[in-house]
Parts: structure tokens; sequence; C-alpha cells
């Protein structure tokens, strides 16, 4: 905000981009656009953080509905920002309601993870072991689960972990 002439207030324009990196730039009005445009972005952040929790490719079927639920609201946001489309089909509730869907898948792969990753360390398997283990566990929508017998030392940057050896990603022991 900068004072024009005669003391009268003029406010500089903003210009905001669209969010899916055309260049285009979203207008003041109609009211309510910028608003969208955040919206998609939020929608589309939201995809790609999953993304890196379950795949794009999950076998579980929550997952696979929430990810096409989240691609045609990506669609609708997009074109109503475009400026060629209209708001998605049960409007901002249905687009609250499913981000908090993806919350709730995002928050219950963490508690399974957390609940793994005790389990892992406690039999002797690296964090690094774990992970992998978890992560293809979740691409083929299966419980991840201990493997039995010399798959559990993996060999990682530090070297073959030891039986009973509980070490941290920042390679640290622990007590």
């Amino acid at each position: 905000m900068r004072h024009g002439f005669a003391g009268h207030v003029r406010f500089d324009v903003v210009r905001v981009a669209c969010f899916c990196g055309c260049g285009a730039s979203v207008p003041r009005f109609p009211i309510g656009l910028r608003r969208v445009n955040r919206l998609a972005a939020d929608v589309a952040s939201r995809l790609a953080a999953a993304e890196e929790v379950y795949g794009r490719w999950s076998a579980d079927r929550r997952v696979r509905g929430w990810y096409r639920d989240g691609d045609a609201i990506l669609e609708a946001l997009t074109t109503q920002v475009h400026g060629s489309g209209r708001p998605p089909a049960g409007g901002s509730g249905s687009i609250a309601a499913w981000l908090r869907a993806g919350l709730d898948l995002e928050a219950a792969a963490n508690r399974r993870w957390t609940a793994f990753r005790a389990e892992a360390l406690h039999h002797g398997m690296s964090e690094r072991a774990a992970r992998a283990v978890f992560a293809d566990a979740l691409l083929d929508g299966r419980e991840p689960a201990i493997p039995a017998g010399e798959d559990i030392h993996v060999v990682d940057a530090r070297g073959p972990a030891a039986p009973g050896d509980r070490r941290t990603l920042a390679g640290q022991r622990r007590r």
C-alpha cells in the first residue's frame, strides 16, 4: 500500500501465478478465483505428498479411490482457474472432506509405520531395511511383516547390522 496524490491510498496490484505452472496470472475478478487457485495448489500438494507415502498405484482400494477423487477434484479446480469450468460437484464441502480423508490415510500410515518400526528394531533389523520392507508392503497393499532368517540383517552404508544392534538412521546406538 502506497500513498498516491493528494493523500489517497493506492493499493499495489499483486500478481498471482497459476498453481499449475502454466505461467498465467490469476486475475482478481471474479472474486474467489484466487482462493480456488490456492485450494487447487493444496489439493495438488496433498496428492504429491501422499504419493511419497503410498505410491500412485497402491493395491489398497481406499487409497485408489482417494486418488481417483483427488484427480477429479484437481481437474475441476484447474478448469475453473483457467476460466472454462464450474466448481466441483459438492462444492468446498466435498473438497474439505477429501482433504480430511487424506489426513486420515496419512495418520493411519504413520501409526502402522511406528508400530512396525518398533517391532523391526526389536528384532534387530536396521531402520533402513525396515523402511524398505514397509514401503514394499504399502505398495503391495499388504501388512508389513518382519522377514524370517538372514533377510533381517541387511547391509547398509554403516556395514552389516549385528544381531541385537539397534541403530537409528543417524548411526547412534539405541539404549
